[in-house]
């Protein structure tokens, strides 16, 4: 096992982050209805646990241009990267 898996092993909110998504696509909305707050979404996003599955536009959401780039950002989905999908078959 690698020394920086073992390090992210050791990160609680990195390992329920990994928990929670699984191998499905979640919106960042649905992790923070799963109680995941905002700070560690986006340390999973910066140590490369999760990326986004697929970013819409905000025409796709139907929020005009210059409208709520926000809703557009909460329904983005997320998923585990190959290194999150390793942890998960680590836990």
């Amino acid at each position: 096992m690698e020394d920086r898996t073992k390090e992210l092993l050791k990160d609680p909110a990195i390992i329920r982050i990994v928990k929670v998504i699984g191998r499905a696509s979640l919106s960042i909305l649905e992790l923070l209805e799963f109680g995941i707050a905002h700070k560690e979404i986006n340390h999973a996003l910066a140590t490369g646990i999760v990326v986004f599955d697929r970013v819409k536009a905000a025409e796709d959401y139907g929020v005009a241009a210059g409208g709520d780039y926000y809703f557009a950002f909460l329904n983005s989905k997320v998923k585990l990267s190959d290194t999150g999908l390793s942890l998960l078959q680590h836990i």
